[in-house]
């Protein structure tokens, strides 16, 4: 059952690829493939693949592999594209959120990459 509404969907800018793209965590993290597909409501794995083959084609580098742990694939974007992708699904929720600033201010603090232990 999609997540979204035809208000939703009939925002201008709604892109259910940039909604994958929000979706996604830096590297190391990740999260699995049949979780975008259930939250996004896209039906299948292959209309998922088919949404990071477009942010690819706009030049974002995606990273599905399979999981160690029994998760199938799982998705992410690599640490050397995530402010590149966090930019720009800030400018999108920007664009398609009524109350844009906060929202972004938000995601970009639920979105941080998480802090590298000092050795």
């Amino acid at each position: 059952m999609p997540v979204f509404t035809d208000a939703d969907t009939l925002r201008p800018g709604f892109s259910l690829a940039m909604e994958l793209l929000c979706s996604l965590p830096p590297a190391p993290a990740s999260v699995p493939l049949s979780k975008l597909v259930s939250d996004l409501g896209v039906g299948s794995q292959a209309a998922a693949h088919e949404l990071i083959e477009e942010l690819r084609v706009a030049g974002f580098t995606i990273h599905v592999n399979n999981s160690t742990q029994g998760a199938g694939r799982i998705v992410s974007v690599p640490r050397t594209g995530w402010l590149r992708a966090l930019e720009a699904g800030q400018r999108y929720w920007m664009a398609i959120q009524e109350n844009a600033p906060d929202a972004a201010v938000s995601m970009a603090a639920d979105a941080a990459p998480p802090a590298v232990a000092a050795a």
